[in-house]
Order: structure tokens, then C-alpha cells, then sequence
């Protein structure tokens, strides 16, 4: 999902390995108009630079000559609002995904990542973190509204609740089902994009009602879905089934409305889908947005590791 344009001058702790090639500094100074770039050589010299004003973020190799880059993570006072991206080899994979587990945003394998990706990984980040200051904004101004009701702070609720981490099995099951609860609508879903084909989509899970659905699969081809991938998301307030006719499923179920935001992994490279479903028309469209958005952003996070975790599986 792109939410927020990156913005200048972003602050960025680049910590090297000095007998390593200088594969991530050359990659950044190529784009060095976005960002402040200060460099460590160590995790000594990286702690002096971890003082107000803090960076914007850190990427550190994984190997340094006094340990290793992600022992950052456990220091007592690095905040948990600057994002880690870690440097590896191919044959560090295994420590990289390690990494992720102990809170680190992203890894790179600088052996595979061409050096052209690695801004695009940066960027991604940004705008990560960018939303995550808006999404506290707006809960923010959720509280401090004069409109203090008992259904914002319902709303405020289940959105805290659907977006808190849990374990891997049952984490996007309740986040589809509290996305559904606090927009106030009976079908919502999380798909995964298969690939190489990219033309059908496998549900992870799908909330019907009161209750979840089964996982199945099905093509995008004549579905409001396909539209959501070609613009990143799409909205139809009315009569969906109408105009896609051949979606058996839309029909069946008597769906009215649809509002879909495709997930993209670091790489902007689309991964999946979230949707929401009615029976009657929308109403207060932006308002649906804005709170989907939210959910969106952790399904896209969530589904973006557990890819990195099979394909970590399969070798």
C-alpha cells in the first residue's frame, strides 16, 4: 500500500563492516537525496550515534568486528518505533529470519538484493513508519473528540484489539474478524497472490457473518479483486454483482458491496489482498478506508514474514 510519500532528509544509521565491500552505502548514496546518511564502523561507535536526535532508522550488517548488528535490539534504550534492517549473506539467511523474530523490520541479502532494490526497501520503511505516526494520530483524535461515545470508543477497541500481535496461527483470523466487527460488516477476508501466475488468489482466511470459512482458492479474472491489484484499491459502493456477473460467489451471496487494498511486500511487489463485503450499499466510504487501512497495514506485515518464513522452509 503506498500511503505516504517518502520525505527528505530522512535521518539513516548505516553501520558497516569495514572489511565487508561497501554494497549498502553506494546503493544509498545513489539515492542520497532522500536521506542524512551517518556511518559506524562497529557496534560501539553505532551506540555513540543512538542519542537524541535519534535515527530515523538503522541498517546494520549482520557480522560486525565487535558482534553482531541485531544485539541493537537489546539494548534498553533503543526504541521500538526505529525500524532495524538487517545485512546478510545468502549462507546468514537462517540468522537474518532469526532477526526478524527478535524485532527487526527487514532483512537484505546483499549476495541476491540487487543494489538497485535496496533504497526501494528504505523507502518502504518510511512510509511504514509514517503510517504508524498517523495511525496513532488518529486514535489520538479519536479520544480527544468531543464526540466521546461509547461507539468510538468501541471502535478505538476492537481496532486495538484486531491489530495486537498474537501467534502466527490465529493472528489473521483475528484480525479479519475484528476488522469486520468494527467496520460493522458480515464478510471480510485476507488472500495470498500466488505466484508464478499471479492469476488466482488462496484465501487465508474468511469471515462469513458470525463464523470463519473454509480456505479455498479461486481466479481473479472477472472479479472486483483483479481491479484492486491494478490500482491498489478499489471501492464499489452498490450493486457489485451487477457489474461483475461472472463472480459466482459475489452472486450467490447476494453482495452488494466490495471495498479491496492490495498488500505489497518491501519490494512493492503485490503479495495479497484484503477485502471487505456487504449485502447492503456503503456508506461513509472514507471512513471505511481509513479504518481498513489500519488493518491492512499489520495483515500486509504479517503476511509479508510468513512468506519469508516458507520460503525460508523450503531451503
Amino acid at each position: 500500500m503506498k500511503k505516504f510519500a517518502t520525505p527528505d532528509h530522512t535521518y539513516l544509521l548505516l553501520i558497516e563492516n569495514p572489511d565487508q565491500p561497501p554494497t549498502i552505502r553506494q546503493a544509498l548514496q545513489a539515492d542520497s537525496t532522500h536521506y542524512k546518511i551517518t556511518t559506524a564502523h562497529s557496534l560501539s561507535e553505532a551506540r555513540k550515534h543512538l542519542s537524541k536526535p535519534f535515527p530515523d532508522f538503522v541498517i546494520t550488517d549482520l557480522e560486525l568486528q565487535d558482534g553482531r548488528g541485531m544485539e541493537l535490539l537489546s539494548d534498553a534504550d533503543y526504541p521500538i518505533s526505529c525500524p532495524l534492517i538487517v545485512v546478510a549473506e545468502e549462507t546468514s539467511r537462517q540468522e537474518a529470519c532469526q532477526a526478524l523474530r527478535l524485532g527487526a523490520h527487514e532483512y537484505i541479502l546483499k549476495d541476491v538484493t540487487p543494489s538497485y532494490e535496496i533504497p526501494r526497501v528504505v523507502q518502504r520503511l518510511i512510509k511504514e513508519k509514517n503510517f504508524v505516526i498517523e495511525y496513532k494520530k488518529t486514535l489520538h483524535d479519536l479520544l480527544e473528540s468531543e464526540k466521546r461515545t461509547q461507539s468510538s470508543y468501541e471502535l478505538i477497541r476492537l481496532i486495538l484489539k484486531g491489530t495486537a500481535s498474537k501467534g502466527k496461527k490465529d493472528f489473521l483470523k483475528s484480525l479479519v474478524q475484528h476488522m469486520a466487527l468494527a467496520l460493522k460488516l458480515p464478510f471480510a477476508g485476507i488472500g495470498k497472490l500466488n505466484y508464478p501466475d499471479k492469476k488466482d488468489v488462496t484465501v487465508q482466511t474468511f469471515w462469513n457473518v458470525d463464523n470463519f470459512g473454509e480456505e479455498f482458492t479461486y481466479d481473479l479474472k472477472n472479479t472486483p479483486c483483479d481491479h484492486v491489484f491494478k490500482k491498489e484499491w478499489f471501492v464499489y459502493p452498490d450493486e457489485v454483482s451487477k457489474l461483475f456477473p461472472k463472480d459466482q460467489m459475489l452472486v450467490d451471496m447476494g453482495i452488494d458491496s466490495y471495498m479491496g487494498i492490495a498488500l505489497f511486500d518491501a519490494f512493492e511487489k503485490p503479495i495479497g489482498i484484503i477485502w471487505v463485503m456487504d449485502t447492503k450499499p456503503f456508506k461513509d466510504i472514507q471512513s471505511m478506508k481509513e479504518i481498513m487501512t489500519i488493518f491492512a497495514v499489520r495483515a500486509e506485515t504479517e503476511l509479508a514474514f510468513s512468506l519469508i518464513d516458507k520460503e525460508h522452509e523450503k531451503n
